[in-house]
């Protein structure tokens, strides 16, 4: 990844699509992957951020994560690059197929009034 480019927005955002939950977001003059995840005790947050933590490590990937109340928002961005790397989507998928539906809140399905 030494000598690489950070991924202009326009070909992020192509990569972005391929994981939906996860949001573009500037960050301190840089781009960054973002995901939510509300949860119902600061415990749970923490199960989610262990079970993201222990894929990312294993990837060789760095992935900041926040507890903010009964929640987690997780982070990623490629230092190296100085923003987002492909390798950045490519870890967002590997996160996306952990199951994480014992300790995160379901979202309720939008209702609309016909």
């Amino acid at each position: 990844m030494a000598g690489d480019q950070p991924l202009e927005e326009r070909q992020a955002l192509v990569y972005q699509k391929q994981v939906i939950d996860w949001k573009i977001r500037k960050v301190d003059a840089a781009l960054v992957l973002r995901r939510e995840f509300r949860t119902e005790t600061k415990e749970k947050a923490q199960e989610v951020v262990t079970r993201f933590t222990s894929v990312a490590e294993s990837e060789g990937q760095q992935l900041r994560s926040f507890i903010e109340g009964p929640g987690v928002r997780f982070e990623l961005t490629s230092k190296a690059v100085g923003g987002l790397h492909q390798n950045d989507f490519v870890m967002a998928a590997k996160l996306d197929k952990i199951d994480v539906s014992d300790v995160v809140v379901k979202k309720k399905p939008q209702t609309f009034l016909v």
